[in-house]
């Protein structure tokens, strides 16, 4: 399963998604430490969550348009920095002395409505990558890499945060704002281009129930 990551644009694939969730993991746990210091009320945190909860439905619905109707890798891309870009106006209203409450329920909110852009835009890129039999080997390699990321940032999050403090962990998750060179357009070697399928399914699953296409093994997971 590892000489899969001896192909280059895979490769690019993998450490990008890799980079970008172990940042995400280690951005959530800054933010919810730093909702906490503003009043230090449990309360505070749980509506962090539904600000972040909340819109991933609503960017759920519209993620598999705007990955149908535009360049997959470059849309991976201004995800990145749009969400790069929301992370930043933390370090700078802290430093301002103008961070409220409010200002981290958007910062979270942006997150979660663009959160699944690069959820459900990753796994599409990998046929384009890798065919045949290597491509469910490739698709474990990519599910390993989530979950293990997840919990790598979490944890290296809990490690920095007494050491540097959350506002720079920020800063450092944001400082690349997009830190996934398999998005960067023109990164993929030359060659023809293939036409891109419509997202009428996982790359992984199979289309999705009601979709075109023919019914797939099972439903997508949630």
């Amino acid at each position: 399963m590892l000489r899969l990551l001896r192909r280059g644009p895979f490769a690019l694939l993998w450490a990008g998604a890799t980079v970008l969730t172990t940042g995400d993991a280690m951005s959530w746990v800054a933010l919810v430490w730093l909702v906490y210091q503003q009043r230090g009320q449990a309360g505070d945190v749980a509506a962090l969550a539904v600000a972040y909860t909340a819109p991933v439905a609503v960017g759920g619905l519209l993620a598999g348009r705007l990955l149908d109707r535009f360049d997959r890798r470059r849309l991976l891309a201004a995800d990145n920095l749009v969400r790069g870009l929301a992370f930043l106006t933390v370090p700078v209203a802290a430093a301002l002395g103008l961070l409220t409450l409010t200002h981290l329920y958007l910062v979270a909110a942006c997150y979660g409505l663009l959160k699944m852009v690069s959820l459900a835009g990753f796994p599409t890129l990998i046929p384009a990558d890798v065919e045949g039999a290597d491509l469910q080997r490739a698709n474990a390699l990519e599910g390993l890499s989530f979950g293990v990321s997840q919990a790598a940032g979490a944890a290296l999050a809990a490690l920095l945060l007494p050491v540097a403090g959350a506002v720079p962990l920020l800063v450092v998750d944001a400082s690349p704002i997009s830190p996934t060179p398999s998005a960067w357009p023109g990164s993929r070697p030359a060659g023809p281009r293939r036409r891109r399928p419509p997202m009428t399914g996982d790359a992984r699953w199979g289309p999705w129930p009601g979709s075109s296409g023919a019914p797939g093994p099972c439903a997508p997971p949630l």
